[in-house]
């Protein structure tokens, strides 16, 4: 969907999704790195992502049924065992990837910065995902 900026009148593109959380059904999700960089394609970082998900799955009852992981972006396959809230949960999987990949960039490979970093509002980010 495209959005316009009243403040600078510039316009971007939201993503428009339906979460459907219904007990008892597993539920596929994807998610991209940020301009579909290969952020995923080093040991080191599908590492981070493996550690977060062996968390998220001690945090949460929730069982993975299968996994891809590919240079720009993930898929899983997952099944809530009790009432959980699945954005949570990739959410905090998401920032526990994202907070060290960023630092490594700003220590190892600062001149990635200019390209994941982006402002909203007043704010700068920094953008793995």
């Amino acid at each position: 969907m495209r959005i316009i900026n009243p403040a600078t009148g510039k316009s971007y593109f939201r993503k428009r999704r339906e979460r459907i959380e219904e007990p008892g059904q597993a539920r596929e999700l994807t998610f991209s790195c940020y301009k579909r960089f290969q952020f995923l394609n080093s040991d080191r970082t599908r590492q981070w992502f493996f550690d977060a998900l062996r968390e998220a799955r001690k945090e949460s009852p929730f069982d993975l049924w299968a996994y891809v992981i590919m240079p720009e972006h993930v898929h899983l396959l997952v099944y809530p065992r009790e009432n959980v809230e699945i954005g949570r949960v990739v959410g905090s999987m998401k920032e526990a990837v994202a907070r060290p990949a960023i630092h490594f960039l700003e220590v190892n490979a600062p001149e990635w910065l200019p390209r994941i970093t982006v402002r909203e509002g007043n704010r700068t980010r920094r953008r793995f995902w």
